[in-house]
């Protein structure tokens, strides 16, 4: 069973950091358009506004009721209605920060089990940045952290990425698994964040996911891999550049259930400014070889999307053939395998 991250206390840290660097934007450049036809960092805010408004009703009511389902809303038209192009920011600003602080507070009234009560009939496939399929249960929990996914959206758009984390300084510190030629691969831990953040909320990056990561999804994915090492005793490891000690990607082993068996996959993500150094390919090697010698498995594979030909070819680095094309969390993938010789 993976480990809740505690998406209250992280949407809290949220409000901390973001308050600030809003304050130093300009009333006139929050005017502006982030990009032609879009909106403005005021008209954004005031969306996030609308956005508390709604989901400060639809928290009080679950509370109340035997089903999760709540209208919908015309954000532009919301927006629109209330000139929010020409308010003053530093007032969009005190109503967003003290309306987000009261929303805190009620999340964290609600009961545990109330937060985390199962509902067969919701509207998370309609309403929900994220969705949950209509034929998914569907909990206030997963409501309230898709508000907070979503705010960090609109924030990243307003401040730009890296918002919500100091700059890495730290050195990676957890426990170096295997070596390669120019790379070391460590079990990742706290210090490592700030860099996953900034790698997954990378869209260029993400391109073959289904979208880049917020803050609070990254750290999601990071608490994904401390729950596999404390269950398989492997996941995805940081790789680090031996000559400089810079982090330049995740890559290692996770077991995926592919069509009803459970396989060790070679998964691998590098930083956006380490691509075409071959660190993908290296570190691969270095982790299927890891998987044969000393994890004792006899085969290992990857699954890769059809259009995704950069990581095709670093399949075919690591001594992979595709087998066959499967489905994998809704989208189509080969799944490229190579045996222990």
């Amino acid at each position: 069973m993976e480990t809740m991250v505690d998406y209250i206390a992280a949407f809290r840290e949220d409000l901390a950091r973001a308050e600030p660097a809003l304050r130093r934007l300009t009333d006139a450049g929050a005017a502006d358009a982030l990009a032609p036809g879009k909106w403005s960092s005021k008209e954004v805010l005031g969306h996030l506004i609308d956005s508390a408004c709604v989901n400060h009703e639809r928290f009080v009511r679950a509370q109340q009721a035997d089903e999760l389902v709540f209208p919908g809303y015309d954000q532009d038209a919301w927006v629109l209605a209330q000139r929010y192009g020409g308010a003053s920011w530093t007032h969009l600003i005190d109503l967003w920060v003290a309306y987000n602080r009261h929303l805190a507070h009620v999340m964290e009234a609600v009961p545990p089990d109330r937060r985390d009560r199962e509902f067969d009939h919701h509207s998370l496939d309609v309403i929900a940045l994220r969705p949950v399929p209509s034929a998914v249960p569907a909990t206030l929990g997963q409501l309230m952290a898709d508000y907070v996914v979503h705010l960090e959206h609109h924030l990243t758009q307003i401040l730009g990425p890296g918002w919500a984390f100091d700059p890495v300084v730290e050195p990676p510190a957890g426990r170096v698994v295997l070596e390669t030629e120019r790379l070391l691969l460590h079990e990742l831990g706290a210090s490592d964040l700030p860099f996953v953040a900034d790698m997954v909320g990378d869209a260029e990056t993400m391109r073959f996911y289904p979208h880049a990561f917020t803050p609070l999804e990254a750290r999601r994915w990071l608490q994904r891999q401390l729950d596999r090492y404390a269950r398989d005793g492997h996941g995805l490891w940081m790789v680090v550049e031996r000559a400089t000690g810079a982090r330049v990607g995740q890559v290692g082993l996770a077991m995926q259930d592919v069509d009803g068996v459970r396989e060790p996959e070679v998964g691998w993500l590098i930083h956006r400014s380490h691509w075409r150094r071959g660190f993908a390919a290296e570190s691969g090697r270095g982790v299927r070889d890891h998987a044969f010698h000393a994890l004792g498995f006899e085969r290992v594979i990857s699954l890769i999307r059809p259009e995704n030909s950069p990581s095709r070819a670093v399949a075919r680095r690591v001594g992979m053939m595709p087998e066959r094309v499967t489905m994998f969390h809704g989208y189509r993938h080969l799944v490229h395998a190579v045996r222990r010789l």
